[in-house]
Parts: structure tokens; sequence; C-alpha cells
């Protein structure tokens, strides 16, 4: 039996937020959303997720500071930056954090979805190996 995948959309822009939930459902996603770091924060906490969204500048922290927590909290899970102030210098610091991807807005479902499959793969690698390697215990 698989596991319908979740996602986790961390965007101080509801209806950003809402676009993404919506072309995440329709991916056959379940998706979850928050409204900055600290409620995305307790999310992470009460379950695990297949991929992290998240925008780069929210009133109480930056997407760095997520990636960052979830790098170090949540090893193993995607996270990709979607961000209306992209710049180089941004990118680089994103993907060093551990960001496996760096968007800017306005992102198109052309863009997003390429994206999201593949850190849905990345995921379902992580666990097929991981399960692999527990049933050779």
């Amino acid at each position: 039996m698989t596991q319908k995948l979740t996602c986790l959309i961390v965007d101080d822009e509801t209806d950003i937020r809402e676009l993404l939930v919506m072309t995440l459902e329709r991916m056959d996603v379940d998706t979850y959303s928050a409204s900055g770091v600290e409620e995305a924060k307790i999310l992470l906490k009460q379950r695990q997720y297949a991929l992290c969204l998240t925008d780069m500048q929210m009133p109480d922290g930056t997407g760095l500071d997520l990636v960052n927590y979830i790098s170090e909290f949540h090893t193993g899970l995607p996270v990709a930056v979607i961000t209306a102030h992209a710049s180089a210098e941004n990118a680089v610091s994103a993907l060093k954090a551990g960001a496996f991807d760096y968007l800017s807005k306005p992102i198109s479902l052309k863009q997003l979805r390429p994206v999201i499959e593949f850190a849905l793969k990345l995921t379902t690698q992580t666990n097929a190996s991981h399960e692999s390697s527990l049933e050779m215990i």
C-alpha cells in the first residue's frame, strides 16, 4: 500500500498558498500550509512530509531560517525556496543551507510541476532505500 505524499507550504501570502495547495492537490499530494516560520515548525512536529515549499520573506523569519531548521531536525526533507526577491546571493545561500531548488515569483505551473515531481522522486527513493536498509537488519 502506498501512502499518499504530503507537502508543507509556507508563505505569508494567502493567494499564493491557495494556488500551491490547489496545484499539489491536483497532483494527488496532501498539503498543509503555514503562514510563517513558527507555524511551519509546529506542523513539522505533527507529521512527516515528502516536500516543503517555502517563501523567502515572512513576518516571523526567512525561508533560510526554515531551511536551516529542516536540515537540522528533519534531515532528508526536500525544501524548495520560492521568492519574489530573487538574487544570485539568496539562491546560493538557500542552496548552501540545504534547499534543493530556488524559484522566483510569479511562479508558473510549468515551472512548479517538474520541481514537485523531482522532490517527490527524491523522497520516494530516500524512503525506499531507508526501508530496504531496515530490512537488512
